[in-house]
């Protein structure tokens, strides 16, 4: 919140460009927050290509569809570590060795936009415009969660909000206050 409010001068002056593209921290908010609450399908479906497959040592012939959870990938702690912990940091690249090839591999994990033609463009699109939305709304309202509220939070720990399946994901809370800034 606060590097908006310090990058730009207005809610209007925040438009595409360097100064919001450079708002590193916001981004990394976002993939993080997509990551532990995915929006995707329940399953991203793929076909076996010729000559089959092998997965965790069971053979699928060519032809067979298999499909992966993005709520199950995203939670891979091969890829995220603590993966059910809130820390955008983890996106940001800095000079720490390693650390490039390490947020590479975790956004080869990362499928909120689906694959194929297109893909590059409707990420593109999808990220600029939730960019835009959020850094504005930032730059205009305060807000925090409501005292006391436990809507959606899971019920065995109370720091993470429950997730349901459905071919979407549905989501319930949190409950937010918001006012306008002074």
């Amino acid at each position: 919140m606060h590097k908006v409010r310090t990058t730009f001068s207005s809610a209007d002056d925040i438009t595409l460009g360097p100064k919001r593209s450079g708002c590193t921290y916001l981004r990394a908010c976002i993939d993080e927050g997509m990551c532990l609450m995915p929006s995707g399908p329940y399953k991203l479906p793929r076909e076996v290509l010729t000559g089959g497959i092998k997965v965790k040592g069971r053979y699928y012939p060519e032809g067979t569809i298999l499909g992966t959870v993005s709520w199950v990938n995203l939670r891979s702690k091969a890829a995220y570590g603590d993966a059910e912990t809130f820390r955008p940091k983890r996106w940001i690249v800095n000079n720490t060795p390693g650390l490039k090839e390490s947020v590479a591999w975790m956004r080869s994990n990362f499928h909120h936009f689906a694959a194929g033609p297109g893909a590059y463009l409707r990420k593109n699109l999808a990220v600029a415009e939730i960019m835009l939305t959020l850094a504005r709304m930032l730059y205009r309202l305060d807000f925090r969660r409501a005292p006391g509220s436990l809507i959606g939070c899971n019920p065995f720990d109370k720091s993470q909000f429950q997730l349901e399946d459905a071919y979407i994901s549905l989501r319930k809370g949190p409950e937010l206050q918001f006012r306008k800034r002074v």
